[in-house]
This record gives C-alpha cells, sequence and structure tokens, in this order.
C-alpha cells in the first residue's frame, strides 16, 4: 500500500489515496479499526462499506470506536 500510494502521488501531487473497509471481511469492530490504523500517514481517508448491508452493527461499532478515538 505504502508504494502505491507514493506512486500516485508522485504522478499526481494532488490526488487523494483512500482505503476502504468492508464489513464483508470483519466480524469484529476491531479488524477495521486495526485496518484503518494501519495505514496512518498513508492514506487521506477511509471508505466504509457493508455490502448486501451485512453487519450494520460491526460498522456502528467501528464508527463509535473511530469517533471515540479521534
Amino acid at each position: 500500500m505504502t508504494e502505491a500510494a507514493a506512486q500516485a502521488r508522485e504522478a499526481n501531487p494532488g490526488v487523494l489515496v483512500i482505503s476502504g473497509l468492508s464489513t464483508n471481511f470483519a466480524q469484529e469492530p476491531s479488524v477495521l479499526f486495526n485496518a484503518g490504523r494501519s495505514v496512518i500517514g498513508v492514506v487521506d481517508g477511509h471508505y466504509l462499506r457493508l455490502p448486501h448491508g451485512r453487519r450494520p452493527d460491526v460498522a456502528l461499532a467501528f464508527l463509535r470506536m473511530a469517533a471515540a478515538a479521534a
């Protein structure tokens, strides 16, 4: 991810690099939280995806964790 972000920024210094977090692959909010924290300084932000409305409780708990940590 770091190399891809650097390459994108080299090609276009104004580009925003966004990571995707999905409830499809996480059954615990801490998984999403830790994934988001692992790319601090690499990406400019995240988008949260709930495919087919899967695990809205996990998404909500993650957002609460993120808000509390901010």
